[in-house]
């Protein structure tokens, strides 16, 4: 990374970061988000869940391994990880967790703003870009986020405002965020296997509120935002 070398680990250099955000960049094209299909309901035995939990545990778990942790029979678990392979009901997702970037920065901003900072956001050691959408007015956002060394960001959201005040007219949403990682939810306890649905509303591990209610807890300072 730009950022980075083997003797002193991620160390931002605030002066080039600076420098290439006033380099600029186009604005981002904005596609239109689908609108979501009706499926059929989802069927699991609970034996199919018990071997989800064991690949999403170790996605390249041999049949032999998902037997140990699930007391299955090694011909039922090797037809059942086919099954859920072969049909994109298990698909891999890639998880990067550095301890030295232990500070989360997000911004809320226009596809022209956006445009004119993703040269430079690029640089940052990890970072995502993501479309959001207001659920009332429909107005198009693009969201970034970025993982920064250990008290760095501070420094990095005072750039940020200064650059991009000298360039557009724009309330900044640019926020240092609270972050935190959870272990992963077991799938067999979050299906219910005689109903045929997910336990979103009754589980123990969510506390459920409707968007009326987070939205007038909502402030400037404290934004409820998954990023899972």
């Amino acid at each position: 990374g730009t950022y980075f070398n083997k003797q002193d680990g991620w160390e931002l250099d605030l002066l080039h970061f600076r420098l290439m955000l006033r380099k600029g960049g186009a604005t981002l094209t904005m596609s239109e988000i689908p609108a979501p299909t009706v499926e059929d309901p989802v069927k699991f035995t609970s034996a199919e869940v018990l071997v989800m939990d064991a690949l999403i545990k170790s996605l390249d778990g041999t049949a032999g391994d998902i037997v140990k942790s699930t007391n299955l029979s090694e011909s039922s678990a090797f037809r059942k990880r086919a099954m859920l392979l072969r049909n994109g009901i298990i698909l891999p997702r890639a998880h990067v967790s550095i301890p030295q970037l232990g500070d989360r920065v997000i911004s809320l901003l226009s596809p022209e703003i956006a445009g004119d900072i993703a040269p430079a956001w690029s640089k940052l050691p990890l970072t995502y870009q993501s479309q959001i959408q207001n659920m009332e007015s429909g107005e198009k956002r693009v969201l970034l986020s970025t993982a920064l060394p250990t008290g760095s960001s501070r420094d990095m959201i005072t750039i940020m405002k200064d650059e991009i005040s000298k360039v557009h007219r724009y309330k900044h949403n640019i926020h240092r965020v609270a972050a935190g990682s959870g272990l992963t939810t077991k799938v067999s306890s979050m299906f219910d296997r005689r109903a045929k649905t997910w336990k979103w509303d009754t589980s123990r591990y969510f506390d459920v509120v409707s968007y009326g209610v987070m939205r007038k807890e909502a402030s400037e300072s404290e934004i409820p935002l998954d990023l899972a």
